[in-house]
């Protein structure tokens, strides 16, 4: 083919190219704002504050789309701050406060950009037990525990690296600032404040003790203080409560140590319909449980015996509930005279994990109480979950003791448990209304 024919064709394609194609830039900038906001997770759940996958991307790409993506206020509702890494090595703490106090820039950055709109704040715990005053890491270390995650620690092969005892403190001090601001700034926003999950230290609250008040658009709060420090089990428990939350519908509560007199006046628990409460002791759950008359989902962890309220010795009617979760503690059994005073006529699923599990008792098999507690529920429940390590004949053993109880009992499913998620991903529909697993980061 002659050059000059060539280069027509190429022109030809080129023209035929350029009629086919769009710019982008033409598009009307409300088409533009709701595809940018196609691109995050669906709120509650917070995109990360930089990199690829933040709207702040979006501001980086061209003039015209920074200034739709700076007016839509919806990009930057929802965000997540001060998670700290699973093993901390003392030589990347000033990065990581670094990081932090960015984080916190960026988090009010957000909150302004937001606008009116309510808001998704995930607050985590930092540096954990390291993060706090104490001179002696060791000793505060050792009076700590914590239970369904491994402990964040300096590594070992650290120890020789570990940076001055000074500019530890200065360090820990300049993150104690940190905390306290992002903790004026989140309560500067309480009207606005939506869906709050808080992982906790006793450390946050020097200063500023008090989670309470009037939180108008409040749906639903996380509050996780599993790092909290076991010198306080007999002290004052007054930082959460009283709430004035007219929304407030979901509460996630894991709280060791916390007695009814500290629970009992700190929320609305009437109102609730969603209730996943860890850490408490049986009486204590009764109690709340005469106060929830609401629930529709239910999720216990009962941590051990209390005697601060009155023995269980009635009847707990709950009859708007539909689905009844029992998470485990090694040693503890619930005994089958409470599970069998609670009347739940509207439960649709009941789930337990094998520790709860009831035992044999006189002449009775596992299998025949548990249905009988099922049947004292007075519900058609259509779903029944445990969850294990069972053999095939285990299985097959408490199916048939169920179905001895009743025919219409129906087929359970058994699942492998997973310690360190509260709601295991094998059973997808399971109600699962923790801000933290829709954040996709608990």
């Amino acid at each position: 083919m002659p050059r000059r024919a060539a280069t027509t064709a190429v022109k030809s394609k080129a023209v035929d190219v350029k009629s086919t194609t769009f710019d982008v830039l033409s598009l009307d900038p409300r088409l533009v704002s709701e595809i940018f906001k196609q691109c995050l997770p669906v709120y509650p759940a917070a995109p990360p504050l930089h990199g690829d996958l933040s709207p702040t991307k979006l501001t980086q790409i061209c003039g015209q789309w920074r200034s739709i993506a700076l007016n839509t206020p919806a990009l930057w509702r929802a965000f997540s701050v001060f998670k700290g890494p699973d093993v901390l090595r003392v030589g990347d703490v000033p990065a990581i406060f670094q990081r932090f106090e960015d984080e916190l820039k960026r988090a009010k950055l957000w909150a302004e950009r937001s606008g009116p709109l309510p808001l998704s704040v995930r607050m985590w715990e930092g540096l954990g037990a390291d993060d706090s005053d104490s001179d002696s890491d060791s000793e505060s270390q050792g009076r700590r525990k914590r239970r369904r995650k491994p402990r964040r620690s300096y590594s070992d092969s650290d120890s020789d690296s570990e940076s001055p005892g000074n500019s530890k403190r200065k360090l820990k001090r300049s993150f104690k600032r940190t905390r306290n601001e992002a903790w004026t700034m989140l309560l500067s926003n309480r009207n606005r404040l939506e869906y709050a999950s808080l992982t906790l230290l006793p450390t946050w609250f020097e200063g500023q003790r008090h989670l309470r008040g009037s939180f108008p658009a409040l749906r639903l709060l996380e509050v996780d203080s599993e790092w909290i420090d076991e010198r306080d089990r007999d002290g004052p428990h007054d930082t959460l409560g009283p709430l004035d939350a007219p929304l407030l519908d979901g509460v996630v509560l894991f709280w060791p140590h916390l007695s009814y007199a500290d629970l009992c006046d700190s929320l609305p628990w009437s109102q609730l319909t969603k209730l996943d409460l860890s850490e408490v002791g049986l009486n204590t759950a009764v109690g709340i449980l005469r106060k929830t008359t609401n629930l529709v989902h239910f999720c216990l962890q009962i941590d051990r015996l209390d005697y601060e309220v009155p023995p269980f010795d009635g009847i707990v009617e709950l009859t708007k509930l539909e689905t009844f979760r029992l998470r485990p503690e090694a040693y503890l059994r619930i005994s089958e005279d409470v599970l069998t005073g609670l009347r739940l006529p509207a439960l649709k699923a009941f789930r337990i994990e094998d520790q709860y599990f009831p035992t044999k008792r006189d002449g009775r098999s596992p299998g025949q109480i548990f249905a009988r507690i099922l049947q004292r529920f007075g519900a058609n429940i259509q779903r029944v979950v445990v969850e294990g390590k069972h053999s095939s004949a285990r299985r097959k053993t408490i199916q048939e003791d169920c179905r001895s109880v009743s025919k219409d009992f129906p087929k359970i499913e058994f699942v492998r448990q997973d310690s360190y998620a509260r709601f295991p991903t094998q059973i997808k529909s399971w109600p699962e209304w923790s801000l933290r697993l829709q954040m996709n980061e608990g």
